[in-house]
């Protein structure tokens, strides 16, 4: 559980950096994807949602 939640927080942090002005949805869900792979992390069950506060309240769409 330890190490999940080191990977998760890693994750975090790299979609955290990448969400800056002008970025987007894809560009963060990349940075999410790419930092959890390279700390160990395999390819998840169910991939991070990244979606703007206007898209907020859609679950599941592109």
């Amino acid at each position: 559980m330890r190490s999940a939640a080191r990977l998760s927080d890693t994750a975090m942090a790299a979609g955290l950096a990448a969400a800056t002005a002008g970025a987007r949805e894809n560009e963060i869900a990349a940075a999410v994807h790419d930092a959890m792979l390279r700390a160990g992390g395999d390819l998840p069950a169910f991939a991070p949602l990244v979606r703007s506060t206007e898209r907020l309240r859609q679950e599941h769409t592109d």
